[in-house]
C-alpha cells in the first residue's frame, strides 16, 4: 500500500520485462498482476477494519478519469465484506443534478463544463450521507447521462454499523463533502507506474489512462480513438483544476496499473499507430507499444480491473 510519504517514488517497468513475462506464461502473468492488485486492496480493507467503522465510517475514494476507481471501490467492498464487516457504496456520479433546458442547450454546443463540481447536487448528497452515518437508510438514485436526468430507483441501502464508500472524482474536495477529516479515510487511486522503452524513455502514467479511455470509448461509447485523443488536453486541464489540488488530502494511494495491460492495448487498439502522425501526444504511446508483444488468446478474469474498460462480455479469444 502506497502512502503519501512515498508519493515521489517513481515506479517503472520496461517493455522488455513485460515481453519476458508474456513469453514465459501469459496466462499466469495476467493472474499474477490481478492477484497483486487484489492484495493491495485487501491490505487497505484490513487497515480500514483496524481503524474501525465507529471511528471512521466514511471511506472517500477519488482519482482521475481512467484510474479504475469504480473497480477499486467494488473490490474494496468485496474485501471488507469478506472480512466479515458490513459496507455500502455510493457513486458520486449518481448525484449529478438534472440539467435545466438552458444547460442542455449549452451542452449541445459543448459550452458547459461537465467536470465541474457544480454539476453535483452536493446538498442532496450530503443529506443522504448524514442519514447513512446516523444509521438510517436511503434510496439510491440513478443518473441517465444521455438525458442528464436523475431518477430514484427504489433500492434502499444502509450501512448497518459498517462503512460507507463514496467514489468519484470530487470525493476529496471539501467544498463538496465538507470537513470530514475526523471521521473519514481518504484514498487516491490512479496509475503511477511508468512504462520504459528500449531507449529509456518513460511513458507517463496519464498515457495509460488515455489508452484505457480510448478502449472504453471505442467499445462502448461509439467514440473513435482519434476523438478521445482530441479530448485528452481538456480532460487533463479538468484534472489539474478539479482533482489534483485535493490529492494531498489522501492518506492512502493505490497504483492501479497492471503490467500486462499495455500489451492488451497493442492487440486491441491497432489503429493508434496510424494516428500518431496527426496527433503528437500519442507518439510516445505508439513508440512504447511497438516494442510489446500483443496480448491475445488469454482470458481476462471476470473481476479484472481492466474489465471496467473492456466490459464484462469482452473475452480475449
Amino acid at each position: 500500500m502506497d502512502t503519501m510519504d512515498k508519493e515521489k517514488k517513481i515506479i517503472t517497468v520496461t517493455t522488455k520485462r513485460i515481453n519476458e513475462q508474456l513469453a514465459l506464461n501469459a496466462e499466469r502473468f495476467v493472474e499474477k498482476c490481478e492477484k497483486d492488485l487484489d492484495g493491495k486492496v485487501s491490505e487497505i480493507a484490513g487497515k480500514m477494519i483496524e481503524i474501525g467503522s465507529d471511528r471512521r465510517p466514511l471511506i472517500l475514494l477519488a482519482g482521475p478519469s481512467g484510474s479504475g476507481k469504480t473497480t477499486i471501490a467494488a473490490k474494496l467492498c468485496y474485501a471488507i465484506r469478506g472480512m466479515g464487516y458490513p459496507v455500502c457504496y455510493l457513486s458520486m456520479d449518481s448525484y449529478f443534478k438534472t440539467f435545466t433546458d438552458d444547460e442542455r442547450a449549452l451542452k449541445a454546443k459543448n459550452q458547459i463544463d461537465l467536470e465541474s463540481p457544480e454539476r453535483l447536487d452536493a446538498a442532496f448528497l450530503n443529506s443522504e450521507l448524514k442519514k447513512l452515518i446516523d444509521g438510517g437508510k436511503i434510496d439510491i438514485p440513478k443518473y441517465d447521462f444521455g438525458t442528464n436526468s436523475r431518477l430514484m430507483t427504489g433500492k434502499y441501502i444502509s450501512r448497518n454499523g459498517g462503512f460507507v464508500i463514496v467514489e468519484g472524482i470530487h470525493a476529496l474536495n471539501p467544498a463538496v463533502l465538507g470537513d470530514n477529516d475526523e471521521f473519514s479515510t481518504r484514498i487516491y487511486a490512479s496509475v503511477r507506474t511508468r512504462v520504459v522503452d528500449s531507449e529509456g524513455d518513460k511513458l507517463h502514467p496519464s498515457k495509460i489512462r488515455l489508452l484505457r479511455r480510448m478502449l472504453r470509448d471505442k467499445l462502448f461509447r461509439s467514440r473513435a480513438p482519434a476523438d478521445t485523443i482530441v479530448m485528452y488536453d481538456s480532460v487533463e486541464q479538468g484534472e489539474q483544476k478539479y482533482i489534483m489540488p485535493y490529492k494531498y488530502r489522501a492518506s492512502i494511494n493505490i497504483d492501479t496499473f497492471l503490467q500486462y495491460e499495455p500489451a492488451l492495448y497493442r492487440a486491441y487498439l491497432p489503429e493508434i499507430a496510424g494516428l500518431a502522425r496527426e496527433h503528437k501526444n500519442v507518439r510516445d504511446v505508439v513508440k512504447a507499444l511497438d516494442e510489446l508483444t500483443p496480448l491475445e488468446n488469454v482470458n481476462i478474469p471476470a473481476n479484472a480491473l481492466i474489465r471496467e474498460f473492456i466490459g464484462s462480455d469482452k473475452q480475449s479469444d
